[in-house]
């Protein structure tokens, strides 16, 4: 992608960051980037090779959860600890974990 896509392509003068992950589809690059945005890139055979083209660039809709303050700062709401414990089978002779 470096090779076809200049810096800062996307987004102006903000960066996206480095490629976190790249896959590639029949016809289409999708790149997912350490900021959280995902880029699509169309790429086609033709006569001389290949062309390769940006398409577009969303922001996934976890991105402002996963980089809120709470989270990024381990002000997280996860309990400390969870115990299980086996409770005695239910009428169908399943038995059901529950949270202590």
């Amino acid at each position: 992608l470096r090779c076809h896509t200049p810096e800062k392509q996307f987004g102006g003068i903000q960066t996206l960051g480095a490629v976190v992950s790249i896959h590639v589809l029949t016809e289409s690059i999708v790149v997912i980037y350490s900021d959280l945005s995902v880029g699509t890139y169309k790429w086609s055979a033709s006569r001389n090779g290949f062309s390769f083209k940006m398409d577009k660039l969303r922001i996934m809709g976890c991105r402002d959860a996963s980089m809120s303050p709470s989270a990024v700062y381990g002000g997280s709401c996860a309990p400390e600890r969870v115990t299980l414990k086996e409770s005695r089978p239910n009428e169908n002779g399943n038995k059901n974990i529950s949270n202590d």
